[in-house]
């Protein structure tokens, strides 16, 4: 008979008079995985928050261990044992790998420091980062390497539920990932997995719960709902997009010559007015640092970069934007999103000049430029005076896409720009991003998956080890 852990009965969260969550209703058993799944605007991100007493359930009736509670902190939660993994973004990297997984979770005067790497040893093992040494800087590791180092972290607190965000965690394989998160129901571990991806969902969950609207619509076991009947119930478009052919420019809008630089050996390429071109890197994170260096993010040892016959300045991110460059990285975060702004706000940064009056901004303009991009997108239910926090990633992205589009910048680069995103928003921005191309703008997509790069690109360069390799068929 299997343990019931966690059971949420009629739980309901609302901000600003708006209801997000409707009436939750779930259970979770003790060392199993529940697939939580929904679109952007399902309010999968509002659901993490109050499970984790960030933002807290405004009513309804919570039982852990058939207990009755409340979990009304981040600090409630974490003493239940709830920990949610964030993909990285808490591994600081001027710390070793043993000071982030130890960092404030280590008590007492005395510690023996030999016991205690026996014991961060146990935990890189356990996630088979066998060569790994504890004492490598966090800031010289990949993405992906960091990510499981941040699950380490929260397995050296010894959690009961874990709480997966899968778009935060799309560097890791899904094979890999499968693997670690049946070794934590082997140790009765629970947990929840947040995602949009029926697939990944399917491949790595015991049980669903469809989420629509802030309301559970669905609840059950793998075997009663297979994959295609959970496509039906969620009204999947799930047909690609095919590329238009695409004519290649007399010359050139860009040209990287030879660019040198951390974790980048050799990047040559072009880059033509109104294509679209596709970065696919299967190894980790060469790609982020490539298109870091181009926007000027990242220090470039060597090389040069030609935008419209005249050599940008490397190294500097004023010059790419002068130069008619804009990049949108991947995690929103990270891309001039500020989580305490609200969406007008955070809608009308870029364009701060335009709506300003004698120093002052303009509140009428500012709500007709916030308006026309949000009925332009697939985010029509975001409110404008909403915290931009209370957004999903998947809207939070479509928006800083939207956002860019509307400076009419010469070259777009977009780091991962779906992994966010349902079907219906992805949609919705490739379908954007091809108008754009046809007026001649120029982008730049990195991913990891060829299918979604195919759907979307005129041509596929592969990066490998440092080097810009091979060019492959769409």
């Amino acid at each position: 008979m299997r343990n019931e852990l966690l059971r949420l009965d009629s739980c309901c969260v609302s901000r600003d008079s708006k209801a997000l969550l409707n009436a939750i209703t779930f259970h979770v058993y003790k060392g199993e995985t529940l697939g939580i799944l929904g679109w952007s605007g399902a309010e999968k991100s509002a659901f993490i928050d109050a499970l984790t007493g960030k933002s807290p359930f405004d009513s309804g009736f919570i039982y852990f261990d058939e207990e009755l509670l409340t979990i009304k902190s981040q600090m409630a939660a974490a003493f239940l044992g709830i920990r949610v993994i964030q993909g990285s973004n808490r591994v600081i990297d001027n710390l070793t790998i043993a000071e982030n997984i130890t960092l404030g979770r280590e008590r007492g005067v005395f510690i023996n420091p030999r016991n205690l790497k026996r014991k961060i040893r146990t935990y890189l093992d356990y996630l088979e980062l066998n060569d790994m040494n504890p004492d490598t800087l966090a800031g010289d590791l990949t993405l992906p390497q960091k990510a499981l180092i941040e699950i380490a972290m929260i397995l050296y607190t010894r959690p009961s539920i874990v709480i997966i965000d899968q778009a935060r965690l799309h560097n890791i394989p899904n094979v890999q990932l499968n693997k670690i998160i049946s070794r934590f129901n082997q140790e009765e571990i629970s947990v929840l997995y947040f995602t949009h991806d029926i697939d990944n969902a399917y491949f790595i969950s015991n049980r669903y719960l469809l989420i629509q609207d802030g309301c559970v619509i669905v609840s059950t076991e793998k075997k009663q709902h297979p994959k295609e009947a959970l496509f039906s119930i969620l009204k999947t478009e799930n047909s690609s997009l095919k590329s238009t052919p695409y004519t290649k420019a007399a010359s050139p809008r860009m040209e990287v010559i030879n660019l040198q630089g951390t974790g980048i050996e050799h990047a040559e390429f072009s880059l033509n007015s109104g294509e679209i071109l596709g970065i696919l890197d299967c190894d980790g994170n060469n790609k982020t640092e490539l298109l870091n260096m181009i926007y000027g993010i990242s220090s470039v040892k060597s090389g040069a970069i030609i935008i419209n016959n005249k050599e940008l300045k490397l190294n500097s991110i004023a010059a790419s934007r002068r130069s008619g460059i804009l990049y949108v990285p991947m995690f929103s975060e990270a891309s001039g999103m500020i989580s305490c702004l609200s969406v007008r706000e955070n809608l009308t940064l870029s364009a701060l000049k335009r709506l300003c009056r004698f120093g002052l901004i303009h509140k009428p303009s500012e709500n007709i430029f916030a308006n026309t991009i949000i009925h332009s997108t697939a985010c029509e239910k975001a409110s404008l005076s909403s915290p931009s926090y209370s957004l999903s990633e998947g809207l939070r992205q479509n928006m800083l896409i939207t956002r860019a589009l509307t400076e009419s910048p010469q070259i777009l680069i977009l780091d991962e720009p779906f992994i966010s995103m349902d079907s219906y928003s992805k949609n919705d921005i490739v379908n954007r991003i091809k108008k754009a191309a046809e007026r001649e703008l120029s982008v730049i997509i990195a991913s990891d998956d060829i299918e979604e790069l195919s759907s979307v690109c005129d041509r596929i360069i592969q990066i490998k080890k440092g080097h810009l390799e091979k060019e492959l068929p769409v």
